[in-house]
Formats: structure tokens, C-alpha cells, sequence
């Protein structure tokens, strides 16, 4: 199995999204040999020092939950052939749970972002988290590569302060036929602040 050139895109691609509850949303790049088994995720709460290992299966989308709030956690993937062999670890990622006592100004800088990504709108959606200071009138809207509108999610909407993550979107333009595969942009925008994400569509 040739890891090199497949593994590029898994080290470089992997991140995670801070989810409800102190879960770990973590997604990567697919590895696209023929012979892939799956991935093992390796965490710890020191650097390269991985004290708990899961095999994810083939999905690359992966909840971890019940972390310990107020903690630094340390996480890679690798990826696993049929025959047993193991790729290096991808890049370690590093991820903070609040606790309580987080500071709420801190809560608030943690960026925003949708959930699963990459996703299959053919059989999930996508949702779109982000926090809010204050009340807001809040437009979400998806774009293309090139910034045209391709669907309006949520249109001045009226929302209360603290976190959102029920705008969704479906992987659907404004005909309602499902987008291709590519990279799109989610953009939020409150009052002056506008915010855009980057959302990977598979089908």
C-alpha cells in the first residue's frame, strides 16, 4: 500500500470542532486505497504520548466523548490496511474542553463551525454552530468557489445569545437539487461581524 501520497491529504487535513456536552468532532481526508481497513485514533493528554487508541472504522467523520472539562487533550490518526499495516500518525492536533469557569469571552472566540464536514448530504446534513454575545439578526447564506450565492439557509433571523447549532443545511442549492462535490463556503453574518466557513461536500 502506497501511504505516502494517500496520507498527505490526512495529515493535512485533519482538525476538530468543539461540539455540546465537551464531545470532540474530528474529521480528515480520506485515505482512497482499495485496501483500507480504517483509521485508529490515538488521544492523550500529553504530546505524542497517547494513553487510549480507537479503531473509527472507515468513516471519516468521528464524536469522541467523555473528555475531562478543563483539559488539553492530544489527538492523530492513522490508517490501517487489510493485511494489518499502519500508517505514521498523521499531524497531532490539539483541542481544549471548557469547563464551567471558562471564561465566557473565551467561549465566545472559539471559531465557528458545521458539523459532520466533510459531509454526504445524500444521507445526513450538515449543522452550522456559532455563539452569540448578544440578540442578534443573523443571515446565514452558502456560496461556491467563486462567492456567488448558490442558497439562503436562514434570512434575518432573530437569535438569543449564547451557542446555535440548528441551522443545517441539506447539500442543496436554490433548485433543490443536490450541489456537486467540491468545497463550499458557509457565511454568517451579525450586525458587522461575518464569519465564513469552508464545508467539504462527498456524495
Amino acid at each position: 500500500m502506497e501511504w505516502y501520497e494517500s496520507m498527505k491529504a490526512l495529515i493535512n487535513q485533519t482538525s476538530w470542532k468543539l461540539a455540546l456536552h465537551g464531545a470532540l468532532i474530528l474529521s480528515w481526508l480520506p485515505v482512497k486505497e482499495a485496501d483500507l481497513q480504517g483509521y485508529k485514533l490515538y488521544y492523550g493528554n500529553q504530546s505524542r504520548r497517547y494513553d487510549h487508541v480507537v479503531f473509527v472504522g472507515s468513516d471519516t467523520t468521528y464524536t469522541l466523548g467523555n473528555l475531562e472539562s478543563g483539559k488539553h487533550y492530544y489527538l492523530a490518526i492513522t490508517a490501517l490496511d487489510v493485511h494489518g499495516n499502519e500508517s505514521d500518525y498523521s499531524n497531532e492536533i490539539t483541542a481544549y474542553i471548557p469547563s464551567d469557569k471558562t471564561p465566557y469571552e473565551q467561549l465566545l472566540s472559539m471559531k465557528s463551525y458545521n458539523y459532520p464536514n466533510p459531509f454526504h448530504p445524500d444521507r445526513e446534513v450538515t449543522h452550522i454552530r456559532y455563539f452569540l454575545k448578544e440578540a442578534s439578526v443573523v443571515s446565514i447564506d452558502m456560496l461556491d468557489h467563486s462567492g456567488k450565492k448558490i442558497v439562503t439557509i436562514l434570512n434575518n433571523g432573530h437569535k438569543s445569545p449564547g451557542e446555535h447549532s440548528e441551522d443545517i443545511w441539506d447539500g442543496r442549492g436554490a433548485n433543490r437539487q443536490f450541489v456537486q462535490n467540491g468545497v463550499y463556503y458557509c457565511r454568517i453574518q451579525n450586525g458587522k461581524d461575518r464569519t465564513v466557513i469552508p464545508i467539504v461536500v462527498i456524495r
